[in-house]
């Protein structure tokens, strides 16, 4: 079960012959120190920027000083650079993009010492959600922490020993803004059933899959599966062999068959399903492109015995069987250079955790509990959001990547799925398209 109380975020983009306001973004620059004593320098390409844009990286010692230009010849095929002439200093950088109407120059950055970006919380407590959002309309998201950090199972009557606050911090400065606290109306509870808002059937108008079950725009109910509640489900272009979205589900509910299964969203059909029985399919499971030889995203669950698990390809073929590849909810996210997705493991508490391939070495780690994976921050690639000791850690990639795509906020169901992290179990957002390998294209 998973709780529906977060901060609510309205978004939305122009889809079919329905013409929606985007969200007003900034160029997102984001500059991190490398081990090396080199500069990672990235920045978003937006849905608004014309195909020819470039960008010029400037760099000065000072905020308000003199930028001298680093690259020879606008950047036109990713969005991102590496200063190799850093020499372990901590520059302030902008960047200017190039084509349309002229140019538009970002604001300055200092580059980051440490590898991630620390937003310092008011005191020596965690979150357990994070709603990210833009407070002020500068184009920069600022994040809404809900703590603290530990929940109550709502399946037990226990009493909730203290109350939530939702404390907001401002994503240019990581200056606290406020705090509201929510009182003893509301329970530290965990969840309740799934839910995701898309517009799947391509009506120009969005739909509720909440659990097995899926609602229209006018609040019928479209089909529902009757198998009870999954703890688990996403929509996405999983297989891509079949036209448009799919649904994987894992089911809390004990299932002759199909426990594990691919849906059709517009029919509530199921494509394919596994032919074994599932007793309890638990936590929030993992449905990502992490193996580059198979087609398509892979879809992961585990029993809650925490030993039992599957990996299905998105056509249903078993490519693993009880190969624990995180416990029952590895979080997987864009960092590489290309549409394989890298993971880390599942932990109710934080740590120190690697970012794993499933065919590969260890790509780096982070510290702390994980609350969010969006991408927030500097191109294509996704931020993974942790907190430990008091302070918010925002991670990037610093690996350079050698194409560039849109901004993943501006796809409509992302932005969703980003937004509904604010609650429940937390489900790694989802796009509504492919990612395209494509340098130039508008599309993701």
């Amino acid at each position: 079960m998973k709780v529906i109380a977060a901060i609510s975020v309205f978004f939305a983009i122009s889809f079919g012959n329905v013409a929606l306001s985007l969200e007003r973004l900034d160029r997102g620059v984001v500059a991190v120190a490398t081990s090396e004593g080199h500069v990672y320098v990235g920045w978003r390409l937006l849905a608004s920027d014309p195909p020819d844009v470039g960008f010029d990286v400037l760099r000065s010692i000072e905020a308000e000083g003199t930028y001298e230009r680093l690259n020879d010849m606008p950047i036109t095929d990713s969005c991102n650079f590496v200063d190799t002439s850093a020499n372990g200093k901590r520059w302030y950088y902008a960047v200017e993009a190039q084509g349309g109407e002229g140019t538009e120059r970002s604001g300055a950055v200092k580059a980051e010492a440490e590898g991630y970006l620390p937003i310092p919380l008011q005191g020596n407590y965690g979150a357990n959600k994070v709603a990210i959002a833009d407070l002020d309309g500068d184009g920069v998201y600022d994040y809404i922490i809900k703590q603290p950090a530990w929940s109550l199972d709502p399946g037990r009557q226990r009493r909730s020993p203290d109350t939530y606050k939702i404390e907001a911090y401002n994503g240019k400065t990581g200056r606290f803004m406020w705090r509201h606290d929510l009182g003893w109306n509301i329970n530290l509870g965990i969840w309740f059933s799934p839910m995701v808002v898309y517009d799947f059937d391509g009506d120009g108008k969005d739909e509720v899959i909440i659990g097995s079950a899926a609602i229209d725009h006018d609040g019928t109910c479209l089909w529902r599966m009757d198998m009870g509640h999954p703890d688990w489900f996403y929509l996405a272009d999983i297989d891509p062999a079949r036209p448009g979205l799919e649904i994987a589900y894992g089911f809390e509910t004990a299932q002759p068959r199909n426990g594990i299964c691919l849906v059709d969203p517009r029919t509530g059909q199921i494509l394919w399903g596994c032919d074994h029985p599932t007793t309890h399919i638990h936590d929030w499971g993992m449905v990502a492109d992490i193996d580059p030889d198979s087609p398509g995203m892979e879809i992961y669950g585990m029993e809650r015995d925490g030993v039992t698990c599957w990996l299905y390809s998105a056509q249903g073929k078993l490519l693993a069987h009880n190969e624990d590849l995180g416990r029952h909810g590895p979080r997987a996210f864009y960092w590489l250079d290309g549409p394989t997705k890298v993971r880390v493991p599942f932990s109710y508490r934080g740590g120190t955790f690697g970012i794993l391939q499933y065919k590969g070495p260890q790509v780096g780690e982070i510290q702390g509990q994980p609350i969010a994976i969006a991408d927030v921050l500097g191109d294509w690639r996704e931020e993974v959001i942790t907190v430990t000791d008091g302070v918010i850690r925002i991670y990037t990639t610093t690996v350079p990547a050698t194409t560039r795509r849109v901004c993943l906020m501006q796809d409509h169901l992302y932005r969703m799925d980003v937004a509904m992290q604010a609650m429940g179990y937390f489900y790694p957002p989802q796009l509504g398209g492919r990612l395209l390998k494509s340098a130039t294209s508008r599309e993701n």
